[in-house]
Formats: C-alpha cells, structure tokens, sequence
C-alpha cells in the first residue's frame, strides 16, 4: 500500500467498505441461486429433452459456482485492503 494522507486514506476505506457491502450481497444472492436450484439426478430413463434440461441446469450451476467463488475471492481481497488502509488510520479499525 503506498503513503496516503489520512483524509483520503478515510475515503479508500470508505469506498472499499461500500465495494465489499456491494459483493457480500451478491455473494449472498449467488448462494441462494446455488441453494435453489435442483439438478436432476441423471437416468437412462429419461428422455433426451430431459438429459439436455438436467445438462444445462449442470451448466448453470457450474457457472454460479465459478461466480460465487470469485466474488468471494474479491470480498477477501477487499478485506486484506482494508486491513491495510485501516492500519494507516489505527482509531478507523480495520472492520
């Protein structure tokens, strides 16, 4: 982290605060799409619209996955910076 003056160290801290209430939400929303959706257990029974269906639903949830995993990537960056802009401000914390 480079020097910054403690009035625009608070405005970083800020603006990363605001960014990782913004990404916690949609992180939240992601985990509820993932919890929500039901991927059919594959059978031969099945007709091919039905093997298709159930394939894409795998898709989808593959793909959400993916999100979820990097927007929770982003949140613990964000906190790792804001742990570092709050050691600058030590009476800010770095909640």
């Amino acid at each position: 982290m480079t020097a910054m003056a403690p009035v625009e160290a608070s405005q970083v801290l800020v603006s990363l605060r605001m960014q990782r209430a913004i990404l916690t939400r949609i992180a939240a929303e992601l985990a509820t799409a993932l919890r929500g959706l039901t991927v059919p257990a594959d059978g031969s029974w099945r007709s091919n619209a039905q093997r298709e269906f159930a394939h894409a639903l795998e898709e989808v949830h593959d793909l959400l996955h993916t999100a979820w995993r990097a927007v929770d990537a982003a949140v613990a960056e964000i906190d790792s910076d804001i742990a570092a802009v709050g050691a600058i401000l030590p009476t800010a914390g770095a909640t």
